[in-house]
């Protein structure tokens, strides 16, 4: 059976190796992951793409109207005021994404 394929787009290379090391964590082998930063994709692999960014960053690296692969979208909000609490949390301790 085929693994599936991520890719992730980010413009700065630590967002790529914490997303590499976070789907890792996850998934194991189980999954391939391409990036921006590792050219060329090939895009008739790809069986989803994670993007993180400003609002239209990816755009910067692909036209999504191309290609017909779920995109998601991840984007980090931490009030800065409350960091330092954020901070003292136990390792691995389980935490709620949630999406607005």
């Amino acid at each position: 059976m085929k693994k599936p394929v991520i890719l992730i787009l980010t413009k700065e290379f630590s967002v790529y190796t914490t997303f590499q090391e976070t789907i890792r964590e996850i998934f194991g082998q189980n999954v391939e992951l391409v990036s921006n930063h590792f050219p060329p994709v090939d895009m008739d692999k790809v069986d989803l793409i994670l993007a993180s960014g400003s609002r239209n960053a990816h755009l910067e690296f692909l036209d999504l109207t191309q290609y017909d692969v779920p995109f998601i979208k991840a984007n980090r909000s931490i009030d800065f005021n409350k960091l330092e609490k954020l901070l003292d949390l136990p390792k691995k301790n389980k935490m709620l994404a949630c999406q607005q």
